[in-house]
């Protein structure tokens, strides 16, 4: 039988390589990812680039035979000539010059293959089979565009990608361009991609290096482990246990009142529709609306079902952060109650812990639901903002209110939780209440008959960093 120290030691290890396994898996999946999408972005930007660098050739080229061009009449061959001589002579860069065809394929102008001109290349395919002057020609009356073919650069004598940008003259129907090589758009994006592969590397290193330090010193460190009093750790367990299990009902409770004051309903509504459909006295016609009704009950409970489903974790808010998680909600909410919410967020400079984003997320939810179960209001005002050292949301709405007790506003956390009996007997206020007393929060409650409610949170800020804006700032939904 293997002994305790030896268990705890694998207790201890084996998880840490599991996780270890697992974020690496992750780290490899999400950095190959961001690798694709970052290299398509550039390479995005880069052909952009060359783009308007094609384009302004183009410009200063037709700039350069403006002069004969535009005077000359459409059959002045002296002209043409004058112009097919000009384009020879420029240049750009190392590898760029200027063509020019008839719409009939016949090359008029190539500057670094002169043998063409003359030669009619109409039915010419690359080495990919793309009718390569035929597609420019197509670009060129089509208003001027752009395509990709291969051709073999100057400097290299080698096939390479390239871009072609081609418009009409349109008085001597020839198609007019020039084009740029890509081949250090392959080179720059592979040095990229290299440079990227090899920081991934170097983090699996490093994880690699940390895991394995991380296991020795758990394994120095049970070995020392003199564990004499098998009671205390059976204790320990137990009351590691009891917290899970609490835990577990906490979360319990809370799934039991979505499902009771939601999907509890809709199922006796289906049921009495149901009985209603198999009453003997029943007509068809009656038959048939219960049933359509109890379908369409039906697709209530499946809706209800996916929203409490999304309500147990919503993912945008570890993804896109506090702001933006409220802003899905609240646009939801709007859509789904008709219910108008403007909702103003002023805490892009916080970086909020996760417990304190939750919380505010799901004090959100508790503050709607009360309002669409309960308030019959038609607008409500959210405001979550910085004031001092205090994180502030205040929810308004113009519903009909309620009578406040004496036993409901201005508690103190320790009260709260001495006597969770202060919070209200509603079960939102109440989910409110406990929700903000792991925070250390104050939560006010201000209502009266017709005029509405008002709930004021306060939660002090310990050590929020401070971070570039880049979030919501005010948001109507």
């Amino acid at each position: 039988m293997w002994s305790l120290k030896f268990k705890i030691i694998l207790l201890s290890i084996v998880p840490l390589l599991c996780v270890t396994a697992l974020i690496a898996t992750l780290v490899f999946k999400q950095s190959s990812i961001l690798t694709e999408q970052q290299l398509a972005l550039i390479k995005e930007n880069i052909m952009r680039s060359k783009t308007l660098e094609l384009q302004n050739h183009i410009d200063q080229a037709f700039a350069s035979i403006r002069d004969i061009y535009e005077p000359a009449a459409a059959d002045d061959e002296r002209a043409k000539q004058q112009v097919r001589e000009l384009l020879n002579r420029l240049r750009f860069a190392e590898d760029g010059y200027f063509f020019a065809y008839t719409l009939k394929g016949v090359n008029l102008v190539h500057p670094i293959q002169p043998e063409l001109v003359g030669q009619n290349l109409w039915d010419f395919k690359d080495s990919e089979g793309t009718y390569l002057i035929q597609d420019l020609i197509a670009q060129a009356k089509a208003g001027g565009g752009f395509s990709n073919y291969l051709w073999e650069k100057p400097s290299t004598g080698k096939r390479t990608k390239k871009l072609g940008y081609v418009v009409m003259l349109d008085k001597w129907q020839w198609m007019f361009g020039t084009g740029v090589y890509l081949d250090d758009v392959d080179v720059e994006l592979a040095k990229l991609e290299a440079q990227t592969q090899n920081n991934i590397n170097r983090t699996f290193i490093w994880l690699f290096i940390i895991t394995t330090i991380s296991g020795i010193l758990i394994a120095f460190l049970g070995a020392s482990l003199n564990i004499s009093e098998h009671k205390l750790a059976d204790k320990k367990l137990k009351e590691l246990t009891q917290r899970i299990i609490d835990s577990q009902e906490q979360e319990r409770q809370r799934v039991s009142r979505e499902l009771h004051d939601g999907i509890n309903q809709l199922l006796v509504s289906i049921k009495y529709r149901l009985e209603s459909a198999t009453e003997c006295n029943s007509t068809p016609s009656s038959v048939s609306d219960s049933l359509n009704q109890g379908l369409h009950t039906i697709n209530e409970a499946i809706g209800e079902i996916r929203r409490i489903s999304k309500d147990l974790r919503p993912s945008v808010l570890d993804d896109l952060g506090l702001a933006a998680a409220l802003g899905g909600f609240c646009q939801e909410f709007e859509h789904r109650t008709g219910i108008d919410v403007f909702l103003e967020c002023d805490i892009d400079n916080l970086n909020l812990p996760s417990t304190v984003e939750t919380t505010f997320y799901r004090i959100t939810q508790e503050a709607l639901q009360n309002v669409e179960k309960h308030a019959q209001a038609d607008t409500v005002d959210i405001v979550l903002s910085q004031q001092a050292k205090l994180l502030v949301m205040k929810i308004r709405d113009n519903g009909t209110g309620f009578v406040m007790g004496k036993k409901v506003r201005r508690h103190s956390i320790k009260e709260l939780t001495r006597r969770p009996e202060l919070a209200s007997s509603g079960l939102g206020l109440r989910n409110i209440f406990e929700r903000i007393a792991h925070i250390d929060g104050q939560v006010d409650v201000d209502s009266k008959l017709g005029e509405g409610t008002l709930i004021t949170i306060k939660v002090p800020l310990y050590e929020v960093e401070k971070t570039i804006p880049a979030t919501i700032q005010e948001q109507t939904v």
